[in-house]
């Protein structure tokens, strides 16, 4: 969530709202992530802040497991 990603790809980083909804237009994905955030805490859905798809990939790749956990979005309990 969080970037600059999101307006060139139709908002791919907020995707985790299509399954909960799959009719959701792409363009309402941010405000309902917002609106469902309980759910996805609840479920333990994981969030990274301003990192890109293709970001998390190559971290993941390189091990740069610092860098994700720095991103990582902790929904708190």
């Amino acid at each position: 969530m969080n970037h600059i990603d999101n307006q060139y790809a139709f908002n791919d980083g907020y995707h985790v709202t299509h399954h909960i909804n799959s009719r959701i237009h792409w363009t309402d994905m941010p405000y309902e992530f917002m609106n469902n955030i309980d759910k996805y805490a609840e479920n333990k859905v994981v969030v990274f802040d301003n990192l890109g798809f293709f970001d998390v990939g190559l971290h993941v790749m390189l091990g740069n497991w610092d860098t994700l956990y720095e991103h990582y979005v902790h929904f708190g309990k």
